[in-house]
């Protein structure tokens, strides 16, 4: 088994988790007053990233099955993923305002899960190939573009 193909069908149960974590950070941004107009499109915005980033993983394993391998698309879906949990990551400590200067739960606010999603989706752009990396590998291989020099 390929890192390819590790990446390309691995995702799938992640991708239910940022379905989940995103409702989470919408009912913490209502309940700490924070859910106002910018609040609600970036949710929306986050919300939509998260089904395209689904519509991406589907694709690529349609295409492993054809071919047997789920080709370079499997970068792509690790570069979105990645930078997708850290700005998902900013978003819920904007979410619960001040609460996400503590470690600990404050006033029934998730700080504590949500410090730990935030420093953990910073080791997600550097894990398994650097987001650098990956988007060197999508603008070579699916872009067709010069190698970085």
């Amino acid at each position: 088994m390929t890192l390819r193909f590790e990446r390309g069908t691995a995702f799938s149960g992640e991708i239910y988790e940022l379905k989940i974590w995103i409702e989470e950070i919408a009912k913490a941004a209502e309940a700490a007053g924070t859910l106002d107009g910018p609040m609600r499109r970036k949710i929306g915005r986050m919300r939509a990233e998260v089904d395209g980033l689904g519509y991406l993983l589907r694709y690529t394993i349609a295409q492993a099955g054809e071919t047997g391998v789920p080709g370079v698309g499997a970068s792509a879906i690790k570069l979105f993923m990645s930078e997708l949990k850290q700005s998902m990551g900013d978003l819920s400590m904007q979410a619960i305002g001040r609460a996400a200067l503590s470690r600990q739960d404050v006033g029934g606010l998730p700080a504590d899960e949500f410090t730990f999603e935030t420093f953990q989706s910073l080791s997600m752009t550097i894990a398994a190939g650097s987001s650098q990396i990956q988007r060197n590998i999508v603008g070579e291989r699916i872009l067709g573009l010069p190698k970085d020099r």
